[in-house]
């Protein structure tokens, strides 16, 4: 939903889009749609954000401008709501949701589990074994995909070493996913012989590996107006959430663990050497790599906090695996239930809470069933986390329904 006719959907409208060129990225893609006028303004809009502190300065304004809009329009989006989300998984109307009333941390322990709950509702589409923990800090277990593929997870605790790691490899895909990365640009000129050319020469493939790499581009639909246009570039949402930098505070504050998938075993904390990055080496170095999310535990809540999943770019581009994040979400959820509450020491955690974007708020909805999941308004304060952008709703789902999801 637009408020003006050259604002972008107010879901891109957060703090961290106003100071990570979320909102330059966002009018990049609508000088590519729409009208000729329309264009015209974006292209503009997108050079005036292009610029370092510039950039910063006129998405904060937009931004206000958007928000003190939004939140006097009776066209606002509301939260999501039993009424507004339709489930094809059961025809019978689901219960309500009962008001939690939590006063102090021994209320919310007391919270009973819900009873009864129609099995066809939980939909189980992976095995995930149970989880080994291979070294200190480091969980794993292994699983199947819908489609049979073998798929190994892997929880690691985050250090010094373990975040340069993980830095390097969401730096290196956003470089290659932002609009003038190489990635972003085969999307747009897939059809342009001279620009692919000179993409070929930057990215450190032969002609023939690149070539077979622009085949699987066309195959995948992975151009302009192709089914997975906007693949690439949504992978950015991801990687800015993907928050493991020390000392941030807020939605941003740094996770203490990297959940993530790999194509191979996994016996230890993932260990890379650090070299400068082209497409080619990302490719080989990363090849293993499907998915990866950060996981936040919040010492003064009993739940931790799931943000900033994103596919490796290369998976996207290959194909298979799929509908595999909400597997990675129930594999977080068994660590912290097998392995990670018996060190807490009393803090144990009880939820999973998330930000669910576009599907996926479907999907969950679908594999956990509405009445067994809290959402936004229904949460109570004490349970509630701090937001990454305007409109982000919070699902709250509690820790034995999130285990059992394989």
């Amino acid at each position: 939903m637009t408020y003006f006719n050259y604002s972008l959907d107010i879901t891109n409208y957060s703090w961290r889009n106003a100071f990570l060129w979320g909102n330059f990225i966002g009018h990049c893609k609508k000088a590519g749609q729409g009208s000729l006028g329309n264009r015209i303004v974006h292209i503009l809009i997108a050079a005036i954000e292009l610029l370092p502190i510039i950039s910063q300065i006129s998405s904060i304004f937009e931004k206000l401008i958007i928000d003190n809009f939004s939140s006097s329009s009776s066209s606002k989006p509301q939260p999501l709501t039993a009424k507004q989300v339709s489930i094809g998984t059961s025809k019978k109307k689901h219960k309500a949701i009962p008001k939690l009333k939590v006063n102090n941390r021994q209320s919310i322990l007391a919270i009973p589990k819900p009873e009864n709950v129609d099995k066809k509702d939980v939909l189980k589409s992976v095995t995930i074994s149970r989880v080994s923990k291979v070294s200190k800090g480091v969980y794993t277990a292994e699983g199947r995909t819908e489609k049979g593929e073998n798929i190994y997870f892997g929880m690691e605790l985050i250090d010094d070493t373990s975040r340069e790691i993980w830095s390097d490899y969401s730096q290196a895909a956003y470089d290659l996913c932002m609009p003038n990365g190489i990635l972003s640009r085969m999307v747009r000129f897939l059809d342009d012989e001279n620009k692919l050319k000179d993409l070929q020469q930057r990215s450190g493939l032969s002609e023939e590996e690149f070539k077979s790499l622009t085949s699987q581009f066309r195959t995948r639909g992975l151009y302009r107006k192709g089914k997975l246009a906007k693949a690439i570039s949504d992978i950015l949402g991801g990687i800015f959430g993907f928050a493991i930098t020390p000392n941030l505070s807020g939605a941003a504050a740094s996770a203490t663990y990297v959940a993530y998938i790999s194509k191979k075993s996994i016996t230890g904390p993932l260990s890379l050497p650090k070299i400068e990055s082209n497409l080619k080496i990302f490719k080989e170095k990363y090849k293993d790599i499907l998915m990866s999310v950060g996981v936040r535990l919040d010492d003064s809540k009993p739940l931790f906090e799931n943000r900033g999943i994103f596919r490796n770019p290369f998976s996207v581009i290959e194909g298979g695996y799929s509908n595999i994040a909400t597997q990675l979400h129930a594999f977080t959820g068994k660590v912290i239930k097998e392995r990670v509450n018996q060190t807490l020491g009393g803090k144990e955690k009880l939820y999973m809470s998330v930000s669910p974007v576009y599907k996926m708020k479907d999907i969950l909805v679908k594999k956990i069933g509405l009445e067994r999941i809290k959402i936004e308004k229904d949460i109570p304060k004490e349970l509630r986390t701090i937001k990454g952008g305007a409109l982000e709703e919070q699902f709250l789902i509690q820790l034995e329904d999130l285990a059992n999801l394989h």
